[in-house]
């Protein structure tokens, strides 16, 4: 927005027909600045909500695979209890 009042500053000082052009539609530029401004205000809400989601998306993928991760430990880790059980009550069997 302060690129364009620099713009449009300029342009005013050189142009005599569009300083005049300015003058009779002042209201009318300031409503089309306002506008400009409130939709770049916009812009920038939705690319912040955007980042938002993105980031809880990316938590919520990051809890999915750490306990899908920690279920297949604990997996794993009962399969090895219970074939050490069974080795167990085989070699008693044998020893019987």
């Amino acid at each position: 927005m302060k690129i364009d009042d620099l713009q449009l500053q300029s342009e005013l000082e050189k142009n005599k027909a569009f300083a005049d052009f300015y003058n009779k539609n002042e209201s009318d530029f300031q409503a089309l600045q306002k506008m400009r401004y409130e939709d770049s205000m916009k812009e920038v809400e939705l690319i912040e909500g955007t980042r938002r989601l993105q980031t809880s998306l990316f938590t919520f993928k990051k809890e999915l695979h750490d306990a899908d991760k920690k279920q297949k430990e604990e997996t794993a880790k009962q399969e090895k209890l219970g074939k050490r059980k069974k080795k167990a009550t085989f070699s008693k069997r044998l020893a019987q």
